[in-house]
């Protein structure tokens, strides 16, 4: 039997709900896969799901998920950005803007991305590459100038 997305899902969350107790882990699982069904017992309809697992269990689907600080800093962004006709190159330019936003609040991060595409057919696995950045900027050079009670 062909578990899908939602029964992957519902597995990882029973995982983790049952060992958030025992064994806590800081972490939340993000999981792609097509979901199988079938429609009048004649056609079989194909359908991307995107889901997430927190860190206590709680499983969603939606068009976009991100953890850590990308759910507050890189979501707003999907939220704003993202439309069902968003072609994979115009993707890959709103992923690099989120990665960049949170690059620029993490600087110790490494600025190297890895793209996956996930289609019908299969996945495709691109080579990693560096985000452009520019450091540049006055406030970088000493972020504490003006700042009253800063350490």
């Amino acid at each position: 039997m062909h578990a899908g997305a939602n029964g992957a899902a519902c597995i990882i969350e029973i995982a983790v709900f049952n060992d958030a107790a025992h064994f806590p882990l800081i972490d939340c699982q993000v999981l792609s896969a097509f979901d199988f069904s079938e429609c009048c017992w004649i056609c079989i309809h194909l359908s991307c799901k995107l889901k997430q697992v927190s860190m206590i269990g709680v499983n969603f689907e939606d068009n976009h998920v991100a953890t850590g600080f990308g759910n507050h800093l890189a979501r707003p962004i999907l939220r704003d950005e993202w439309n069902e006709d968003l072609s994979f190159e115009d993707g890959v330019k709103l992923l690099e803007k989120c990665m960049r936003v949170l690059l620029y609040r993490d600087r110790s991060a490494v600025n190297k991305l890895q793209i996956a595409k996930i289609t019908e057919e299969g996945a495709t696995l691109f080579p990693p590459y560096p985000l452009k950045t520019f450091w540049g900027f006055e406030a970088y050079k000493n972020p504490t100038v003006g700042a009253e009670g800063s350490w």
